[in-house]
């Protein structure tokens, strides 16, 4: 057995696994204990002192105890542990790999000249386009509302010619192309895509896609906006962080993974680069034997806007690209494979990722 994610609620964890290909949530009572040091006991620490173990029933009688413990004196071992992370210890140490299903996916959202750029802030500007690939179903999709103007073609075998003439499309994967007649319906429909996904990887997803889905899932209502999370799991819960020394709004989902591929890259690359855009990345790794970019940016006139109501099937093409790249960094990379191994030999969490101490502590427990 091998595990996705895991969460404390009430005095239990729960744990969802990749067990066979399905998804199964276990449920567990949470571990509460700690240990002190005892002339008679019979647990050894790190440093081969004798140590008595405590166990508790509930979380209130775990702070209880550490409370009086600690006026005591006591110096107390493992009491600072999270629970979850107590049975993933316990549970899944030395557990196989799990294969877990990886949704890459890219949004664009429409924009209003006189209103500026839609922001996290003043959400105003619906999405009018997602390009997903679902690994394990190796397929990609494109979901998107074409603009009120547009007269051009609709039926999936034409669209993909025109893409293909714009540039050739991927040939090692299905590609489907879906088109709605209004946001409401395309945010359902990527709902449903991601219904059996594992882990969400964007490229600065946790800055802006995730956040600005949950801004627009919000306006349709909490059926919409919880579906972003695992049906079990706790709804999404807005925050505030700091990342490279600015303030920005995050979206935390619950049991269902969010892998920002971009904090991913700065994680695993030594080497500082000047632009952590897609396009100098993708230029950078994505090369052939000449070291000519196989997948570059598709150039055109004016703002992504103008391209969305004057040329619609190259706005798609667009769109499809960006996924491409995403696709094409974890073929190359493989650096969300490796946040899966680094994950499960420590028996962490994926949100620890991009962090040093948690993985390393648990590393040194287990």
């Amino acid at each position: 057995m091998s595990y996705i994610n895991a969460l404390k609620r009430n005095d239990n964890v729960l744990v969802w696994e990749r067990v066979d290909g399905k998804r199964i949530l276990r449920t567990y009572d949470a571990p509460y204990y700690f240990y002190t040091p005892s002339e008679n006991g019979e647990y050894r620490s790190m440093r081969d002192e004798k140590l008595e173990r405590h166990d508790f029933k509930t979380a209130r009688e775990f702070n209880e105890g550490k409370a009086q413990f600690s006026a005591f004196g006591a110096k107390l071992y493992e009491s600072d542990i999270p629970v979850e992370l107590k049975i993933l210890s316990e549970r899944y140490h030395n557990a196989e790999l799990p294969k877990l299903n990886v949704t890459f996916f890219d949004i664009e959202i429409d924009y209003d000249p006189e209103r500026g750029f839609s922001s996290l802030e003043d959400p105003y500007a619906p999405v009018n386009s997602i390009a997903l690939y679902n690994d394990w179903q190796n397929r990609a999709v494109i979901l998107a509302v074409p603009p009120p103007e547009y007269d051009g073609p609709t039926d999936e075998a034409t669209i993909l010619r025109e893409l293909d003439k714009i540039a050739a499309i991927p040939t090692n994967c299905k590609i489907e192309i879906r088109l709605f007649d209004s946001e409401r319906k395309l945010l359902k429909a990527f709902l449903d895509e991601i219904e059996e996904s594992d882990v969400l990887s964007g490229w600065n997803s946790d800055g802006f896609d995730i956040p600005m889905l949950g801004k627009r899932l919000e306006i349709l209502g909490p059926s919409f906006f919880n579906r972003l999370s695992f049906p079990e799991a706790n709804r999404p819960r807005w925050k505030e962080d700091e990342e490279f020394g600015r303030k920005i709004i995050k979206l935390d989902i619950s049991g269902r993974v969010s892998l920002d591929y971009m904090a991913i890259f700065r994680k695993y690359e030594v080497t500082e680069r000047p632009s952590y855009s897609l396009e100098a990345i993708s230029d950078e790794i994505l090369v052939d034997e000449n070291k000519e970019p196989i997948l570059p940016k598709l150039e055109y006139e004016g703002s992504l806007a103008d391209l969305y109501h004057k040329n619609f099937i190259y706005f798609l093409r667009y769109n499809l690209r960006d996924d491409e790249v995403l696709m094409g960094f974890e073929e190359v990379l493989g650096y969300v494979e490796l946040s899966n191994i680094f994950v499960h030999q420590s028996t962490g969490l994926f949100k620890q990722i991009t962090g040093t101490i948690k993985l390393s502590e648990m590393s040194v427990l287990n």
